[in-house]
């Protein structure tokens, strides 16, 4: 069984929000580092960076200078990015809007809901969700761009 600490790129730019969704996973029990940005420039900087690239992007839909929308098409169309799982965190509950960020390839799009246990648990159980039961692409996803890729948590 191989286990190491998961790598989320968090692309928020409200503090409150940030907060609460780092410190959600940082309880949900998960190893996971959480790397913040705080719009879509900086997401799409970061993921273009010698970082490695995250296990799991989660991103804001409403931010400045790039909203996510366009850093959700920017994955979706570079062929080094393509691969990352990219789920949406919104306070929408448009369906044309959860229906247009399906078409456009997020894997999931969450409600980011008032009711902060009600937040918590859906954090908790999308952390276990991509960290526990699924399999993630594995370095030889990203060995066109040179870069390397975290390998997922297996716990099974």
């Amino acid at each position: 069984m191989l286990r190491r600490t998961a790598s989320i790129l968090l692309a928020e730019d409200n503090d409150d929000d940030a907060f609460i969704t780092q410190r959600t996973i940082a309880r949900s029990g998960i190893e996971a580092t959480v790397h913040r940005v705080n719009n879509g420039v900086e997401c799409l900087d970061y993921l273009r960076s010698d970082e490695p690239y995250p296990d799991l992007v989660l991103l804001d839909i409403n931010m400045p200078m790039m909203d996510g929308r366009e850093v959700l098409q920017e994955i979706t169309t570079d062929e080094n990015l393509k691969h990352l799982p990219v789920v949406v965190l919104s306070t929408s509950m448009c369906e044309r809007e959860i229906a247009e960020l399906h078409q456009m390839r997020c894997n999931s799009y969450l409600v980011k809901t008032l009711k902060f246990e009600r937040f918590q648990e859906m954090l908790t159980s999308l952390c276990r969700y991509w960290f526990d039961v699924v399999e993630l692409p594995v370095a030889s996803a990203a060995a066109g761009a040179g870069k390397s890729i975290s390998s997922p948590m297996n716990n099974g």
